[in-house]
């Protein structure tokens, strides 16, 4: 990957807590932003949709063929679709959206 894709800004933290949420959800959305850990999942979900054929698959895909946590794959994609990394197709697969990397 890149230097400068090393270091995702994802600073977006209340995206992934509602303002309905309890205050343990709140705290723990600041908490995975602030460790740095979001941009760590988002920086692998990626790097494993660009080694998808045609740098696309669904989330189920990705997690599948990477063994990696289908939840996370879910929560990292929009992320990654806010700053631009990522774009849905216009195409299911097994009822599911189908994502494309964006390189370059």
């Amino acid at each position: 990957m890149p230097e400068e894709q090393q270091e995702l800004d994802l600073g977006f933290v209340r995206m992934h807590a509602r303002r309905g949420d309890y205050l343990t959800s709140v705290e723990a959305a600041e908490a995975i932003h602030r460790s740095g850990e979001a941009s760590r999942q988002a920086r692998l979900v990626f790097s494993c949709l660009v080694q998808m054929p045609n740098h696309q698959g669904t989330n189920k895909e990705i997690a599948d063929m990477f063994s990696i946590n289908y939840h996370m794959v879910a929560r990292r994609i929009p992320d990654l679709r806010k700053i631009g990394m990522v774009k849905a197709l216009d195409e299911k697969r097994n009822g599911c959206m189908v994502w494309e990397a964006i390189i370059g």
